[in-house]
C-alpha cells in the first residue's frame, strides 16, 4: 500500500521498487505522472519499470487514508516519543510526536522493525523520518504531515528510504507531502503484515480506513 501527496523513485534502472496488487494501486494526492507529482521509470520501460503493476492513481482531492477518530485510538495504544527514537524503541506499535516540523529522524543501522508474525507502526506527526540502513519493516509507516507540508512548492519529503530496506506492508503520507525512496529500498505491500489490531480498534485496522478508489 501507497498513499501520499507525492513520489520520488532516486535511483534508475532498479526495477520493482514498489510492489503492489492490481486491487491496491499506489494513489497520489496531484495531477499526474511527472513534475513534482510522480518521478519513476513507468511501465513503457518494461524491464526497468519501478512500480509494478504501473495502475497509480492520481487524485488531489483524495481525503486523508486514515480518519482523525482512528488515528486518536492508534495513538492512544502506542509508546509516544517527544524526540526522535533510537531503533530498537521504534518497535512495535510507536508515535513519534516531536516539537518541530524541522526535525529529521534517521535510522541508519541494520534494524529489522517487527515481523512478519508481529507487524507493528510508526506514526509520526511532523518532521522527516528517513530510513538509511538496511534490514525489514513490518507494518505500517504513517506519516500524518500535521505541519502541513506541500512537497509541489520544494518542501522536503516526509519519509524518506534512502538505504536498502525493505518495507513489507504499507506507507501512507497525509496531505500533500511525498515519499522520497532510492538506493536499493524495496516497498512491498503485504495485508498480512498490517493485519495488526489495537486497543479500541476491533480487528483489522485497514478496515477503518477510507476505501481506496478503484484500480
Amino acid at each position: 500500500m501507497l498513499v501520499a501527496g507525492a513520489l520520488t523513485v532516486g535511483q534508475s534502472g532498479q526495477p520493482g521498487v514498489i510492489s503492489t496488487d492490481p486491487t491496491t494501486p499506489p494513489v497520489l494526492r496531484c495531477a499526474g505522472y511527472g513534475g513534482d507529482c510522480a518521478t519513476y521509470e513507468p511501465s513503457a520501460h518494461k524491464k526497468d519499470a519501478q512500480v509494478l503493476p504501473d495502475a497509480v492513481t492520481y487524485n488531489p482531492s483524495f481525503p486523508n487514508l486514515v480518519p482523525a477518530d482512528t488515528v486518536s485510538k492508534l495513538v492512544d495504544s502506542a509508546r509516544v516519543f517527544t524526540s526522535c527514537p533510537t531503533e530498537a524503541q521504534a518497535q512495535g506499535f510507536v508515535v513519534i510526536d516531536l516539537p518541530s516540523d524541522t526535525i529529521r529522524c534517521k535510522f541508519t543501522g541494520g534494524t529489522d522493525f517487527n515481523s512478519a508474525t508481529a507487524p507493528g507502526f510508526v506514526i509520526m506527526r511532523k518532521g522527516t523520518l528517513e530510513f538509511a540502513g538496511n534490514g525489514q519493516f513490518y507494518g505500517l509507516i504513517l506519516h500524518l504531515n500535521e505541519a502541513g507540508r506541500n512537497v509541489a512548492v520544494g518542501s522536503p519529503n516526509c519519509v524518506e528510504v534512502t538505504g536498502t530496506l525493505n518495507i513489507f506492508g504499507g506507507v501512507v503520507v497525509e496531505g500533500k507531502c511525498g515519499l522520497y525512496i532510492s538506493g536499493n529500498a524495496r516497498l512491498t505491500f503485504s495485508p498480512n503484515n498490517m493485519n495488526f489490531s489495537v486497543t479500541g480498534v476491533a480487528g483489522l485496522v485497514q478496515n477503518t480506513w477510507r476505501e481506496l478508489p478503484a484500480p
